[in-house]
């Protein structure tokens, strides 16, 4: 699959090149939207880092808006790891 993605992308879209960032950052907006959410808050993060390296890229292919959205996701997704883990270490209230 990988050698038909390249031959396609080559070929098809006479893309040369594409940076490793992007390429890492796609991967996490693919998870986004197929809501292949992770549950791990390093993990989360790693994909925010992934997400922020390719906005600062200059020659990143992807939109600064799809970039930003995919960010705006991972910062709740991360809030949300949060959220649980808190509730689930405080314990029952009386």
């Amino acid at each position: 699959m990988d050698y038909t993605m390249r031959d396609m992308l080559k070929n098809d879209y006479g893309v040369e090149k594409i940076p490793h960032s992007d390429v890492e950052a796609r991967y996490v907006l693919y998870r986004l939207d197929h809501e292949q959410l992770t549950k791990s808050k390093k993990e989360a993060t790693s994909w925010l880092a992934k997400l922020k390296t390719a906005r600062e890229n200059p020659d990143s292919k992807i939109t600064s808006s799809r970039l930003d959205r995919g960010i705006e996701q991972v910062k709740f997704l991360i809030n949300r790891i949060i959220e649980l883990t808190r509730d689930m270490f405080k314990g029952p209230s009386l």
